[in-house]
């Protein structure tokens, strides 16, 4: 009897409204509307007992299923939904990035992410130069520090869904320092036999700058990053110094960074970074 008494109340509600649709929840709740419209993230629907040109949306996150008047019965496909857009609670909000590049010129350069906050980060960039491969004849390391500001990427989708906090356009402003050291041939005498001779001395050489750089960073399923950029800023060096090959080491680090700081003492930088998330 009460059973009875239940759907004939239902059955009243929706010809006094219109109410045709119901709209089940994950979590066992019901929703007695008219559905509008089904997107591809969310559904959108009316109550007309509430207010009668007021829509209302619901994310298909949130949906089991979707009854309609005649009978019909809908239940929405979720899954890309879910892959593409994670809440912000299970993102992964740092990286370790290594240089495309670098290892061409004998260096290797390492780099770590660590997310503030929403369209915030802060960078760390160490990168080595060895003397073994490409025969080089200096060597040297590099620091940098970094600060992004990503542009906000269309960060709130649907009800609760966001882009990842470590994708999109970013400005990072940046300070950086290297060092490098080399071997030059120096002439003296032979304190034995006076004798003209000729013997290896070291070099070096520091630099610094401070960039602005423009970049773009691409992150996939959550696991791997891409990081493509390029800089402009004013540096500054040490005293000229020129290692046995002619190499001028009071430029930057070469290769790890490609920052030149000759006249008009301007800097640029550019690399591709492939990373992972953690």
């Amino acid at each position: 009897m009460k059973l009875i008494s239940t759907l004939f109340c239902l059955t009243l509600s929706a010809l006094a409204f219109g109410q045709k649709d119901t709209i089940f929840t994950v979590s066992s709740e019901s929703i007695i509307c008219s559905v509008k419209h089904i997107g591809d993230k969310s559904i959108q629907y009316q109550r007309p007992e509430i207010r009668e040109d007021l829509d209302f949306k619901i994310s298909l996150n949130k949906v089991s299923k979707v009854v309609f008047e005649n009978g019909k019965v809908l239940i929405p496909n979720r899954g890309n939904a879910k892959n593409k857009n994670l809440s912000l609670e299970r993102q992964k909000g740092s990286a370790i990035k290594l240089n495309f590049a670098t290892p061409v010129f004998a260096t290797l350069e390492v780099s770590y992410e660590k997310n503030l906050d929403l369209g915030k980060s802060i960078e760390f960039v160490f990168a080595y130069k060895g003397t073994n491969m490409l025969e080089e004849v200096y060597s040297g390391y590099n620091f940098r520090l970094g600060y992004k500001f990503l542009k906000d990427p269309h960060t709130y989708i649907g009800e609760d869904k966001y882009a990842h906090i470590l994708k999109g356009t970013y400005i990072k402003p940046e300070i950086s320092y290297s060092y490098l050291s080399g071997m030059v041939d120096m002439e003296g005498k032979d304190r034995m036999s006076d004798t003209p001779s000729v013997r290896d001395d070291e070099v070096s050489s520091s630099a610094g700058a401070i960039m602005i750089n423009f970049g773009n960073q691409f992150v996939y399923s959550n696991s791997l990053l891409v990081d493509v950029y390029m800089g402009i800023g004013y540096g500054f060096t040490s005293d000229k110094a020129y290692d046995k090959r002619g190499n001028d080491l009071s430029y930057s680090f070469r290769g790890g960074y490609g920052m030149f700081v000759d006249f008009p003492h301007l800097a640029f930088s550019a690399g591709i970074r492939i990373g992972i998330l953690l």
